[in-house]
């Protein structure tokens, strides 16, 4: 004999877990790690991101929700330009200076420097979180930009993201 509490448990949670399958699938979110690289920097994100050739980047990134791109500019480059050298901070602050971002904050965390701006873009407001890093004979800026009304549901992963980026210093 079967017990009709027991089989009506057993549906209630076979349900449970096909709707959050079909909710975590339908949101597009994903944990599972993935790794990317160029040059001498590698960042680990999710699969979600897919990485697109872009002029002008050493790096570009896609995922539904957010960018990320990065550039390197060599200490020589720099030099070329009339800069003597920089220390990352310094090099952060001319960024700013450059940029036009008074405004902006430069925040230490770790092994790197970030600041935050927004920009509208077609009546879009966008955040943008400028990560930047000190190879050996170079300066990575790394960008992540989403929409502004997205930014604190996404701050901890982009954050994250930014903590996880290594500098080979060969």
């Amino acid at each position: 004999m079967i017990n009709k509490k027991t089989n009506h448990t057993n549906k209630y949670i076979i349900l449970s877990v096909l709707l959050l399958a079909m909710l975590t699938s339908l949101c597009g979110c994903s944990t599972d790690p993935h790794n990317f690289s160029t040059g001498d920097l590698t960042i680990t994100l999710t699969k979600q991101f897919t990485e697109e050739k872009k002029d002008g980047f050493n790096m570009y990134l896609e995922s539904d929700n957010v960018l990320f791109s990065a550039i390197e500019e060599t200490i020589e480059e720099l030099q070329a330009a009339g800069y003597e050298y920089l220390s990352l901070q310094d090099y952060c602050t001319e960024l700013l200076s450059s940029n036009k971002l008074p405004e902006a904050s430069l925040v230490k965390r770790d092994n790197y420097y970030y600041f935050t701006n927004e920009k509208v873009i077609s009546n879009v407001s966008y955040t943008y979180v400028h990560c930047v890093y000190m190879g050996n004979s170079s300066y990575w800026l790394c960008e992540f930009v989403c929409k502004t009304k997205d930014y604190k549901k996404f701050q901890d992963d982009i954050l994250g993201w930014a903590d996880s980026v290594v500098i080979d210093l060969k």
